[in-house]
């Protein structure tokens, strides 16, 4: 019996006999996350989206699934696909998991972006590698931890994707993009930013998932995107928990 199978398994048993407090609404849930079934289903799941830089539209404003946004200036990267939309109450769920090392919320929102992945992807290509955005060493001391990487191991277990959390690093302290209020100064923010710190991991590799909690301008996924190519990676989907409006 695979381990996957095994550990959901356990967790069910043990959610049976000790329920966890809702991390939405603190009432007491059965599932193997911390996430009743009301307000699971209350949560802002992402519609009708751009297949390319995700933000949900008018299927009528689009020309096969890209808006007009994208088919003008299109990403680096291929396709961005998330879970949700930012606001209410899951901008606080991701809040508290980043800042506040809430790792129930981020076990919970982590579970349902697996699922979501698997139902997506389940008759066609399947990704080979899932590379989270790195944090600079400066910001992972600050915090604790690097949240796209503790959310890139729940996703990679569930879907049985290879967890790539080397390739790319951050090469210098960038300042936080939320705090640039102008697209050029997030780009220059994050200009030479990124690096492949392991190339080897990609040589057998064609198409990757880039990894992220929240995606807002498409600035540090494009940046790392374009290293990405220039070591022959064919196709890079993204996948966030959370699609800010620009």
């Amino acid at each position: 019996m695979p381990l996957e199978i095994t550990f959901q398994s356990l967790r069910l048993q043990l959610s049976k006999l000790l329920p966890a407090a809702c991390v939405v609404c603190g009432q007491s849930c059965f599932n193997i996350y911390s996430l009743c079934n009301e307000c699971e289903y209350a949560l802002p799941w992402t519609k009708t989206s751009c297949k390319q830089c995700g933000l949900e539209k008018d299927i009528n404003t689009m020309v096969n699934m890209s808006c007009g946004h994208c088919l003008i200036n299109p990403p680096v990267f291929n396709y961005c696909n998330a879970v949700f939309r930012y606001v209410s109450p899951v901008n606080k769920l991701v809040a508290n998991f980043k800042f506040n090392a809430h790792f129930d919320a981020g076990h919970c929102l982590s579970s349902l972006m697996a699922k979501k992945m698997q139902n997506a992807y389940a008759n066609e290509e399947k990704p080979q590698l899932i590379i989270p955005v790195p944090l600079h060493r400066n910001r992972i001391r600050k915090r604790g931890f690097n949240q796209a990487l503790e959310i890139g191991k729940v996703v990679s277990r569930r879907c049985q994707i290879a967890l790539a959390h080397s390739v790319v690093c951050r090469s210098r302290d960038t300042s936080p993009q939320t705090e640039l209020r102008s697209a050029q100064a997030r780009k220059l923010n994050l200009s030479n930013a990124f690096v492949v710190s392991d190339k080897a991991a990609l040589r057998n590799s064609s198409f990757v998932v880039l990894l992220d909690d929240v995606v807002t301008t498409m600035a540090t996924a494009n940046a790392i995107s374009k290293v990405l190519r220039h070591q022959g990676i064919r196709r890079i989907d993204v996948w966030c928990l959370a699609r800010a409006s620009r």
